[in-house]
């Protein structure tokens, strides 16, 4: 399956919405997030750096020569871990002449126009899990008349003020039954350095 059909669908599993999911007293730091993921077989990596504020991150994605920039908010809902995602204001550099509508492309449009995607995870050192919503979540949120618009990817985006989206993860943010599927992201090991490599003495 292409990484153009994978984030299609991927982004129509996630949480959108026009504001964030959190508010200031909400935010928590884990510095385990922080490090290099990469996805050899399509060609992505990701690298988290703190920016600044505790529980800020920046995300560098670059996949395929395309180079696009995200900031990161954790914070706690109930129990739980989320990360907050959106597109920072600079353009996707990209190679000229790429006609090929990458991945990044269609993250940039769901994140556009200060968009949020939140996403459950749980940081460990070597990477970390994180849950998407269940395949009928979604419609147990229209079903209490949760506001949204569609994309014109199909992709259903909340405009509920911050207010309603922090009580919508409180409630269902440690339910099973709506965030159901999980997966792992490892980080890139960091080489030892007996590993790195070494030029040979003159």
């Amino acid at each position: 399956m292409s990484t153009w059909i994978l984030a299609a669908l991927f982004l129509r599993a996630c949480l959108i919405a026009t504001h964030p999911f959190y508010a200031a007293s909400d935010i928590r730091a884990d510095d385990r997030v922080v490090g290099t993921y990469r996805d050899l077989d399509n060609g992505i990596e990701a690298t988290v750096t703190r920016a600044g504020a505790r529980g800020h991150y920046r995300v560098v994605l670059r996949e395929r020569g395309y180079r696009s920039l995200y900031a990161v908010v954790l914070f706690r809902a109930g129990p739980r871990t989320f990360a907050d995602i959106s597109a920072e204001k600079v353009a996707v550099v990209a190679p000229p002449d790429n006609g090929v509508a990458p991945a990044t492309q269609l993250l940039r449009q769901a994140t556009a126009a200060g968009c949020h995607i939140a996403l459950r995870l749980e940081p460990q050192a070597d990477g970390f899990s994180a849950w998407l919503p269940a395949t009928d979540a979604l419609d147990r949120l229209w079903a209490l008349g949760i506001k949204r618009r569609v994309d014109n990817n199909l992709i259903s985006v909340l405009t509920e003020p911050t207010s309603r989206l922090r009580q919508l993860l409180a409630r269902f943010g440690d339910d099973p039954s709506f965030f159901a599927q999980e997966f792992y992201i490892a980080k890139t090991p960091i080489p030892s350095p007996h590993q790195l490599p070494t030029r040979p003495r003159p």
